[in-house]
């Protein structure tokens, strides 16, 4: 997933439940507590049930604005002894774990550079993805899939998670490959307008709708092309009930959602 801010640390962890307490207090002092606790309600409704779109997107030539550096900044792939130095910094979201597992399945992390110091980083894989507790992406691994970006704060602002992708897509094609992939959630519009602009383009979309623990998934046509496809991990033996009620799904959405992948730039569509 295409992001510019550090992830959600993983559900009912210590850092999950820190950050649900705080933000609860924010929105008290914010709004009371009435209108605190109906939206908690909400959101314990959406952990239950929830629906979301992906779009896929891919960049198969960037703006030439975003190919060069700012003044004073350096870009380039990171070795594994400056990744174990950022890992120890929590403000950069990368454990020393993630980093570990990440370069163990041969992943690559393009920075950008203050000096010594990273203030822009993306990561990229040529391989299946987790891309939350319970689903992975698979994609053509004629393609490079950007899943995971981070720029400091006092740096943003300044288009450095464009110039990271710009910059590492020339190295990804002269290594053959076709280009970059990534995915954007479909309600988060500064980011599908940041993407556009530097060149990315819809291909297709993912409808993921989650009840309980059990995922109904539905890749547009155009995810074909591309190999782009969301599955549930298999936990255990599905019922047959389930079973054929997710096929019915999936044939009542085919139709629904078969013309959506026309539009391919835009964020207000």
């Amino acid at each position: 997933m295409w992001t510019d801010r550090a992830e959600d640390p993983p559900r009912f962890s210590r850092r999950w439940f820190r950050r649900v307490a705080a933000d609860f207090r924010r929105e008290r002092a914010a709004f009371g507590l009435r209108s605190t606790l109906r939206e908690f309600a909400f959101r314990a409704i959406h952990h239950v049930v929830s629906f979301k779109v992906l779009r896929g997107i891919y960049l198969a030539g960037a703006d030439a604005r975003f190919t060069e550096c700012p003044t004073g900044f350096t870009g380039g792939f990171l070795d594994s002894e400056t990744l174990e130095r950022v890992s120890l910094d929590r403000r950069y979201d990368l454990p020393p774990e993630f980093v570990s597992e990440a370069l163990g399945r041969g992943d690559a992390c393009y920075g950008v550079l203050d000096g010594d110091r990273v203030v822009s980083y993306g990561w990229y894989t040529h391989a299946p993805t987790k891309i939350n507790d319970d689903l992975w992406l698979h994609f053509d691994q004629a393609y490079v899939y950007r899943y995971k970006g981070l720029t400091l704060e006092p740096y943003r602002g300044r288009r450095f998670h464009a110039i990271t992708m710009a910059r590492t897509l020339d190295a990804w094609r002269a290594r053959g490959y076709r280009g970059m992939l990534a995915y954007v959630e479909a309600n988060n519009l500064s980011s599908l307008k940041s993407v556009y602009r530097l060149g990315y383009e819809t291909f297709g979309r993912v409808f993921i709708l989650r009840i309980l623990r059990r995922h109904l998934i539905f890749n547009s046509p155009g995810c074909k092309a591309f190999g782009f496809r969301v599955v549930a991990e298999r936990r255990r033996a599905r019922s047959r009930a389930w079973t054929w009620g997710a096929a019915l799904g999936r044939w009542m959405l085919a139709p629904l959602f078969a013309g959506s992948d026309g539009d391919r730039r835009g964020t207000g569509r």
